[in-house]
């Protein structure tokens, strides 16, 4: 049977309109032996805004995987050394496409001079904090991550620039306006190994939905695993099943026949 349950967000479980598919939270509840990981690269805080009601029954894979939190309790965290964090700030502030937003375990950091361009993606971090300096607020925090918003959207063109990284550390999209960059020690299939070892959970058990490389990882750890019909193609080769688009209700269309795997 399936005990483990682990599904991307946005373009994944998330409709385009950044909508909880109708009957979520009520299926989690009413499924209280299957356990929920919601994958992310977002900040945990968000998605503890997002999903409060079931707060006590998720796991929350925060950050691609650099922050794992469950019940209130942080499991698991991969911290940036600061010197890398500076590092990779400084190849960010380079490129003029691109606003870098320092991310910590507390808290968010971005430049009050980029606020504006910023507004759009402000939204997505409940815990944030406006700065004069971002190598100064490398400091403040334990350091997990640094995302850099593309507000033209075009995250995958401006990726190639992301070059001379230091080498314990790289960068992926995330999202047509996101490219993120961590640890190589971190992704979202380290991190839900890391729980199915916590909860004795075999990938035999495990079931898993992606829609871009982020996601790839999560998908090799799981032996139900399945790319939405909007996913790229990488994620298309790795996952083992398909299903309907994130606008189609695709994870929810698995879930309530889940009966059927395992």
């Amino acid at each position: 049977m399936i005990r483990l349950v682990a599904t991307d967000m946005d373009g994944t479980l998330l409709n385009s309109r950044k909508e909880v598919p109708s009957g979520f939270i009520e299926w989690v509840k009413k499924h209280a032996d299957v356990l929920m990981v919601l994958a992310s690269g977002r900040q945990y805080y968000t998605l503890l805004e997002d999903f409060s009601d079931i707060s006590e029954e998720a796991v929350f894979l925060a950050e691609n995987g650099a922050m794992v939190v469950y019940r209130d309790e942080i499991i698991h965290v991969d911290e940036m050394a600061r010197s890398s964090a500076k590092l990779v700030l400084n190849r960010a502030m380079e490129i003029e496409e691109v606003c870098p937003i320092l991310c910590g375990t507390h808290s968010v950091y971005y430049r009050k001079d980029q606020e504006d361009m910023l507004e759009p993606a402000l939204r997505f971090f409940h815990s944030r904090m406006p700065v004069d300096s971002l190598l100064e607020a490398v400091d403040r925090d334990t350091i997990i991550k640094v995302a850099n918003f593309v507000p033209a959207r075009n995250a995958d063109n401006v990726f190639p620039r992301f070059t001379g990284l230091p080498k314990n550390v790289y960068a992926v999209v995330t999202g047509p306006e996101w490219i993120d960059v961590m640890n190589v020690s971190v992704n979202k299939g380290v991190a839900l190994k890391m729980i199915q070892n916590r909860f004795s959970i075999l990938p035999e058990e495990s079931m898993a939905f992606g829609d871009l490389m982020n996601d790839y990882e999560m998908l090799k750890e799981c032996e139900y695993s399945f790319a939405m019909e909007n996913a790229c193609e990488g994620i298309y080769k790795v996952a083992r099943y398909t299903t309907a688009s994130n606008d189609e209700d695709g994870v929810m269309k698995i879930l309530r026949n889940i009966e059927q795997y395992g």
